[in-house]
């Protein structure tokens, strides 16, 4: 009675995610399967099991999931947004046209429009992708991450005091976020404050005690101060 309920598929769903994040991926697999055989046509498990394997680099696999959940929802806008994240090296025309796909279908899609921003920044077409981030926070004017796109975007472009900036405003609309001050630490560390940088990773070390990069970054900093003891 159990294998017959509809939702069955989804346990087993998650039965082999758990199976995966253990290392386990022979028997995570044999789930997946199990599910798909239990409900082919079941379009958010195929979507559900890519997004799993790009998770576990494993693109070539995540890739055919997420495209037979296209076959069976050609509208599902996250499906096309997670494609083009994982092929955008390879194939970068090809993942833009899934991001406008996905636009098409939820124009309001911030997520899209800040990876397809970030996508052309790899391209090194710069203007198209700040016009990316900046459609994302007309949208959204609290968007943490297109402030702190932009602010990588204008420190690309050698524009540091707009990065300094953008990374301000990401922080005020992020303020759980450790990567924010931790990267406004290193800007501020590349322009010789040190007191300034120092006093963003220390947020960052607030905020996470348990993300390593502020406290590498903090201790290069003590030691460029000649502060070996604290560097150490």
């Amino acid at each position: 009675a159990l294998r017959a309920a509809p939702q069955f598929g989804y346990v087993l769903y998650k039965m082999g995610k758990l199976l995966s994040k253990q290392g386990n991926y022979a028997e995570a697999e044999a789930r997946f399967e199990e599910a798909l055989n239990l409900d082919p046509d079941n379009q958010d498990l195929y979507y559900l099991i890519g997004c799993d394997l790009a998770a576990q680099d494993r693109e070539t696999e995540a890739q055919r999931y997420f495209e037979r959940a296209l076959e069976l929802n050609p509208d599902d806008a996250r499906a096309h947004n997670d494609l083009a994240l994982l092929i955008g090296s390879r194939d970068p025309e090809k993942a833009i046209s899934h991001f406008e796909r996905a636009l098409q279908i939820a124009p309001a899609f911030t997520l899209a429009l800040n990876n397809w921003g970030n996508l052309l920044a790899e391209l090194e077409r710069y203007e198209e992708a700040e016009q990316k981030y900046r459609t994302a926070l007309e949208l959204r004017e609290e968007d943490e991450y297109a402030w702190y796109n932009l602010a990588r975007l204008a420190e690309r472009r050698g524009n540091l005091e707009e990065a300094e900036r953008y990374y301000l405003s990401a922080m005020e609309n992020s303020p759980e976020n450790s990567h924010i001050p931790n990267n406004l630490g290193l800007l501020y560390a590349s322009l010789g404050r040190g007191d300034d940088a120092e006093q963003m990773y220390q947020k960052a070390i607030e905020i996470d005690a348990e993300n390593p990069l502020p406290w590498n970054n903090l201790g290069q900093l003590s030691e460029t101060k000649g502060d070996l003891e604290t560097a150490l």
